[in-house]
């Protein structure tokens, strides 16, 4: 037997009560490239598609994680004035040492995550501005990213929280960093333990949903995926592969932003007293305390 238990948004102010959507995007590649043609497109039909009472935020990184403010932004077709908006924050090369500042040292929640309805052409601008803002470092921080997103989520209550991250390539920079194989060293098996400790910190105290996008040629280049996998395993996430010139990844984004969701779910698994519940499968993650309890903080229909 399974038992369910689902918290749904409400129509309380309490911004805990509305779904937010974060897009996590990866501009260490060049300017104009098609991998950032892609994330333009599968933002914006991902808006199309996401509720009004939708909470929104955006962060890109590459060797800083840059957090946008999103609020008032009176002239959104001009750069400049969406330039000035963002708070980067240094990541530490090393692969041992977290970023000195926190989000909510930079920007408020409420700046943060703004109210899709009311800011739609100022978050629409801003996404084609930062889809044009290719750093070309190519060094790929998400690691850090990843760690300060879940740090703030966990120092509020729970939130209904589904992020996106769009990854170009290898994470291969500070916290987090995977080492580059080749063909004949690669395997199934995790050669970084770090994402899968962090999505057990996401899914136990901040209740992020992760979704994995990655846009890269992953026949030619190592992403990590066996590593990466865990973001979206344990939070009740999923993992898509697209080649750089698939555009078919705009159509996907807006099915699943417009199909229904569920947040911060619950699942308890029972049988007959004489069996016991050995092991789940799927993108769940057992409860730290209890038997037979499994947390899913992001769940549909695929």
């Amino acid at each position: 037997a399974v038992d369910y238990l689902v918290h749904e948004p409400t129509d309380d102010v309490d911004l805990t009560h509305f779904p937010v959507f974060l897009m996590i995007v990866d501009i260490s590649g060049p300017k104009n490239s098609e991998y950032l043609a892609r994330v333009q497109e599968s933002i914006l039909a991902a808006m199309e598609a996401m509720p009004d009472s939708a909470r929104v935020g955006i962060i890109t990184f590459d060797n800083r994680v840059g957090i946008w403010n999103l609020e008032g932004i009176n002239n959104p077709t001009e750069d400049s004035a969406i330039l000035t908006r963002v708070h980067h924050i240094p990541i530490p090369d090393s692969s041992k040492k977290e970023c000195p500042i926190s989000i909510t040292q930079v920007l408020s929640p409420e700046k943060f995550l703004v109210p899709l309805e009311k800011n739609f052409a100022a978050i629409t601008h801003t996404v084609e501005r930062i889809c044009k803002m290719g750093t070309g470092s190519n060094k790929r921080g998400l690691g850090a990213t990843i760690q300060l997103v879940t740090n703030f989520f966990s120092s509020f209550d729970p939130m209904n929280v589904r992020a996106t991250i769009f990854l170009s390539g290898r994470p291969n920079y500070g916290i987090g960093f995977i080492a580059d194989l080749s063909s004949e060293e690669r395997s199934i098996h995790p050669s970084c333990s770090f994402y899968q400790d962090i999505s057990k910190k996401s899914t136990l105290k901040s209740g992020v949903c992760f979704d994995l996008v990655v846009i890269s040629d992953t026949e030619k280049q190592f992403v990590g995926l066996p590593s990466l996998q865990y973001l979206a395993a344990h939070t009740g996430g999923n993992v898509s592969l697209y080649q750089p010139t698939d555009i078919l990844c705009a159509r996907d984004m807006y099915r699943r932003f417009a199909a229904p969701m569920a947040f911060q779910c619950l699942i308890r698994l029972r049988c007959a007293q004489e069996y016991e519940v050995h092991h789940a499968y799927g993108h769940l993650l057992q409860d730290s305390v209890y038997d037979s309890l499994y947390h899913v903080p992001g769940c549909d229909i695929w």
